[in-house]
């Protein structure tokens, strides 16, 4: 992305007929996926490999999303919400979904209010809605970030400009004076809520995630004959034979000998195999193309002509304005429908299953890790819900909790001899398989 975005809270994205968002390659989605009974309204999307991101599915629902992530020798957590006209109560908003944003003391919260009005965020006038809202986020310690007048919603309705500032981002006072450069950028998307974007100074540069496949090799470009040679003359050097093997008569010369046999292996691939590469490029969907992309950038530029637009020239400027969002969201919906049966009727060297099998595998991604409950219904850390883990499946061995088998076999360990049994092999068997 042009504006090297690395998270995106996002607040009534487009999620057409199916009701949730469509994940695109080189991004991760949270979004409600679990039970999900209403279209979603809330979403956190994060670009690349720099941040790890922890959620639990459970705290997530269709009109607020919370999570944490990592990255910079920073832990954030991160909360949208999307406030309907039937909530009322504040408290409400942060009842439903708190957990993995009170894991972190650092927080950012993205709000959207329907008719709460408070000159804290922009608002031209106040109510008592945006008074309640603004005493609520003061109780909880969190810090208004918006400032100025500049309108986070802006639509054109029979010709007359309808704006008002109903998003409004917030931050935990410890995360105060690392947020810098929060503005409302209008020309960024097409959509009526414009963008907020900021800066968030971490701890130390981001880098990129260790890839969590075992997969080191791209073998599909590899040199084979020159693997071949190298890795034979690796096994002369490191006199790493039948004979030799064949001499190892202990657990322990085997054990360094198959660890030397591992290192020619790996030296010969570093000379002939090129490593697997990461993600690189943006995350722009296949039906994406240089005429959507003018096309995107006119509407915005019309989007800008209409507050200088004398009110003479108004209602033309905003008819403009309207007829070419109208056509480029028709040749965008187009483009997909278009990539889609061009993707489903096309067979080349692959079938459709390996189509669909080699989409599936670029758009997984990376696996979020998911956090725990315990008994009592408290969500817990990371390092909590992996203890979780390694307590229910490996629990510690004790007799007080033995089943009848249990004792039945401690009874018959116990006749095991304790001295260390060698067994003898002759030379003609050794390195074979019995």
């Amino acid at each position: 992305m042009e504006t090297k975005v690395s998270i995106a809270l996002v607040q009534e994205p487009y999620v057409g007929k199916h009701g949730y968002m469509k994940q695109q390659p080189g991004t991760r989605l949270i979004q409600c996926t679990l039970n999900r009974q209403k279209p979603v309204k809330a979403a956190i999307i994060v670009f690349g490999d720099l941040l790890e991101v922890i959620h639990d599915p459970q705290l997530v629902t269709e009109t607020e999303v919370a999570a944490v992530a990592i990255g910079g020798g920073t832990k954030l957590g991160l909360k949208v919400s999307w406030v309907t006209r039937a909530v009322s109560e504040p408290r409400a908003v942060r009842s439903s979904c708190p957990g993995p944003v009170q894991l972190s003391r650092l927080a950012v919260w993205k709000i959207g209010l329907h008719n709460a009005w408070s000159h804290w965020w922009g608002s031209v006038s106040e109510n008592d809605r945006g008074v309640a809202y603004s005493s609520f986020l003061t109780e909880i310690d969190l810090q208004i970030l918006n400032t100025g007048d500049t309108p986070t919603f802006e639509t054109y309705r029979n010709g007359k400009i309808c704006k008002s500032t109903v998003d409004v981002t917030a931050c935990s006072t410890s995360l105060l004076g690392k947020i810098e450069d929060w503005k409302v950028d209008a020309n960024l998307i097409t959509s009526d809520h414009n963008a907020i974007t900021f800066t968030l100074r971490t701890g130390k540069a981001l880098e990129h995630l260790k890839p969590i496949t075992t997969r080191m090799y791209n073998t599909k470009k590899a040199n084979w004959s020159k693997f071949a040679s190298k890795l034979k003359t690796l096994l002369v050097e490191k006199n790493i034979t039948t004979t030799s093997v064949q001499e190892c008569d202990n657990p322990e010369d085997l054990e360094n000998m198959i660890s030397t046999y591992t290192e020619a292996i790996h030296e010969a691939c570093e000379t002939s195999i090129p490593t697997a590469g990461k993600w690189k490029g943006e995350p722009k969907p296949p039906w994406w193309s240089k005429s959507l992309e003018d096309l995107k950038k006119d509407v915005l530029r019309k989007k800008r002509r209409i507050r200088n637009a004398a009110a003479s020239r108004m209602p033309y400027v905003i008819a403009e304005y309207q007829k070419t969002k109208l056509e480029y969201s028709e040749k965008a919906e187009k483009a997909q429908i278009e990539s889609w049966k061009e993707f489903c009727t096309t067979q080349e060297k692959e079938s459709m299953w390996d189509k669909i099998y080699r989409v599936i595998k670029k758009t997984s991604g990376r696996q979020e890790d998911m956090l725990l409950r315990d008994t009592a219904g408290n969500t817990l850390s990371p390092q909590q819900s992996a203890e979780l883990l390694a307590t229910t499946f490996y629990p510690d061995d004790s007799e007080s909790t033995d089943q009848p088998f249990h004792a039945e076999l401690r009874e018959k360990t116990k006749e095991i001899p304790r001295e260390p049994v060698r067994l003898y092999a002759p030379e003609r068997y050794r390195g074979r398989s019995l």
